[in-house]
């Protein structure tokens, strides 16, 4: 008499779940992921539009328009990218915390 031993439909999901990464099924590890990928969006984002304000100075020619308006944009930019960062921070805490 044979017996075949196999293991259910959910085990198998779970051994596959937990070798991706994704066995982790609480609130707090979705919404910690959710804004962890925003604010990395907006971080690149913010870094384009430095290296664009660099660009915008460097190709102003002596205008003082230009450099000003070059000067504004990087200002802006570092301000969002500080913002960022610390935002990044206190989620990263939160979230660990909670889990």
């Amino acid at each position: 008499m044979n017996i075949a031993h196999a293991q259910s439909f959910t085990d198998q999901l779970d051994d596959v779940q937990s070798q991706v990464g994704f066995a982790q099924t609480d609130i707090a590890f979705f919404v910690g992921r959710i804004i962890g990928v925003a604010m990395t969006i907006v971080g690149v984002l913010l870094l384009v539009l430095i290296i664009y304000s660099g660009f915008l100075w460097m190709t102003a020619g002596g205008d003082k328009e230009k450099v000003k308006k070059a000067q504004d944009y990087l200002l802006n930019s570092v301000i969002g990218l500080i913002i960022i960062l610390v935002a990044y921070s206190i989620t990263w805490f939160v979230v660990s915390a909670l889990g």
